[in-house]
């Protein structure tokens, strides 16, 4: 059984982190507010704290036109 070093293992972190918030930009672009929302649950998980507007929905934005 290999053992991993602290460092693989704050490499390993990183890379989960970086993943989780490029994760977050696509769903943001896709206008995926579900995925944006689980990635958000994710990174706080990381004890990191995000502020990521996306604009409203494009039925919300109706709503208030009318």
């Amino acid at each position: 059984m290999a053992t991993i070093s602290r460092r693989d293992m704050r490499m390993r972190e990183i890379a989960d982190v970086l993943a989780c918030i490029c994760s977050m930009m696509h769903a943001a672009d896709d206008g995926d507010r579900d995925e944006v929302a689980r990635s958000h649950d994710e990174l706080h998980g990381h004890g990191i704290e995000v502020r990521f507007l996306m604009p409203p929905s494009p039925t919300k934005r109706s709503r208030r036109r009318s």
